[in-house]
């Protein structure tokens, strides 16, 4: 007898799920002060959200499956803590099964929360981002939402968002609402700081 063995071939055809693996560490944690732990996977070129959800508590381990090649942004974020973001790559030949992640989350310093000097928004804030789009819509678009804004970035995407809205909490039933509006559910929640803001509007508000 000959023993037979099977060997997978991966390809566009036939893609490997990658199992993505990762540990959140925040030191002085708890739900009853800082809530959830919030994750989101999003493809680096586009911004597009792939997958979401919270870390598993106390632990802080999170795991995905991606099959789709490409280069990716883990992004982190929790209440009292400084945004995370972790780069991680697919390799288009598949000849990798598993990546692991460890993101360690830094507790945002008092003076980090603060109004600037040209408008009266309060830092940290959260928004819920609607779409990221290469070629500009009208905000008519998004019917039934109310306040939504449009920002161009230095990465020459027009980036559409719902507004300020001051906690997490907030921005999680926002974000429910507007999915059983029927918009698609690739929408997600921002932490927005002042430096992120720099990062992604460029100085270009509209």
């Amino acid at each position: 007898d000959k023993d037979i063995y099977y060997l997978d071939i991966y390809s566009d055809n036939n893609p490997r799920k990658v199992k993505i693996k990762g540990m959140i560490i925040a030191p002085k944690f708890t739900t009853e002060t800082n809530g959830e732990i919030n994750i989101d996977i999003l493809e680096s070129a586009t911004s597009k959200k792939v997958a979401s959800s919270e870390a598993e508590l106390p632990s802080g381990k999170f795991v995905y499956s991606i099959s789709k090649p490409g280069k990716y942004e883990v992004i982190t974020s929790v209440n009292g803590y400084s945004d995370s973001k972790t780069e991680f790559i697919i390799p288009t030949d598949y000849s990798t099964g598993e990546i692991n992640i460890k993101a360690e989350l830094k507790p945002v310093k008092k003076e980090e929360t603060y109004k600037t000097d040209k408008d009266d928004r309060e830092f940290p804030y959260y928004t819920v981002q609607l779409m990221a789009l290469y070629n500009p819509v009208d905000v008519s678009y998004f019917t039934g939402i109310d306040d939504v804004k449009v920002a161009f970035g230095k990465d020459l995407f027009y980036r559409y968002t719902t507004g300020i809205i001051k906690t997490y909490k907030e921005a999680k039933q926002l974000r429910k609402q507007i999915l059983n509006m029927g918009y698609a559910d690739d929408i997600f929640i921002r932490k927005v700081t002042r430096k992120l803001l720099k990062k992604i509007e460029g100085g270009n508000k509209k």
